[in-house]
This record gives structure tokens, sequence and C-alpha cells, in this order.
């Protein structure tokens, strides 16, 4: 999500690390809390704690997508299959964080 932002593009370069274990997989997106993409990161966040149905609909989601590539070779196959859910809620979180930060509407 490139936001609305006009920034150097070397604010959207993350840190992706991958742990392989057949048990345990795992994957951690580090981002730079300073850059658009790390204010997004914690933004939707904040959003999901204080809304707990869009927190389930984003689990259940997370846990059938989870399951549904859990076999890719790819893994970013499962994080692009997300897409069409944060492009269905970025309006929502965003438009609730910019009344957070100015006070109730």
């Amino acid at each position: 999500p490139r936001g609305a932002e006009d920034v150097d593009p070397d604010v959207w370069v993350k840190l992706l690390l991958i742990r392989p274990h057949p048990e345990q997989p795992a994957i951690l997106h580090v981002r730079q809390l300073a850059s658009p993409w790390g204010r997004y990161t914690v933004l939707f966040r904040d959003w999901l704690r204080a809304h707990p149905s869009e927190r389930a609909r984003y689990q259940e989601l997370k846990l059938r997508l989870a399951a549904e590539h859990a076999g890719d070779p790819d893994c970013d196959d499962y994080t692009r299959a997300k897409t069409a859910y944060f492009d269905e809620v970025q309006p929502a979180f965003e438009q609730w964080g910019a009344a957070a930060e100015h006070g109730p509407v």
C-alpha cells in the first residue's frame, strides 16, 4: 500500500525474514517505523484493536489463506491473496485514523 504520500522510494524497502521450519514456519516483515508504510502498519493494527468484528474477520481470512497457500513455494502468494481485503478496508482505517488524530467526529 503506497498511500497518497509522495516520498523517496527507499522508504518502502523492508526486511523479510523467513523461517522455513516445517512444523513452525514464520514470516516476519520489518519496516521503517517512520516511513508511510510503517505508519500504515501501525494504523491498521490500532484499527483492528478498536474494531473487534473486523479483527475477527481478518483473523478468519488469514487462517483460511494460510491453509490454502500452505504448500506454495512462494510465500508471497499468501500475502498477495490478502490484497483485496486491504483494498477494501484501507479507506475505513485511514478515515478512522484521521478522525482519531483530530478528536471525535
